[in-house]
């Protein structure tokens, strides 16, 4: 996926997290690196267990939500 974050922060992240699950929450995590665009890759692990995740967009390492994407369903 390729996200556009403005001017960008080192610090800013994605995550993949359970749907509905508390801001701390993530099964996985990536810092996303400086600049304007960056190419993150999230793999589910095959220990996650079937149910309904999403993409979280997080700002300079912390909690704070800049996206949220549509719901996932992992089977």
């Amino acid at each position: 996926m390729s996200v556009a974050n403005g001017p960008g922060n080192a610090l800013d992240w994605v995550a993949l997290a359970a749907s509905g699950s508390s801001a701390t929450s993530s099964i996985v995590w990536k810092y996303i690196g400086g600049g304007t665009s960056a190419t993150v890759q999230l793999v589910v692990p095959g220990t996650a267990p079937a149910g309904t995740y999403e993409v979280r967009f997080l700002a300079n390492d912390g909690f704070v939500r800049l996206a949220t994407s549509s719901p996932i369903t992992v089977q």
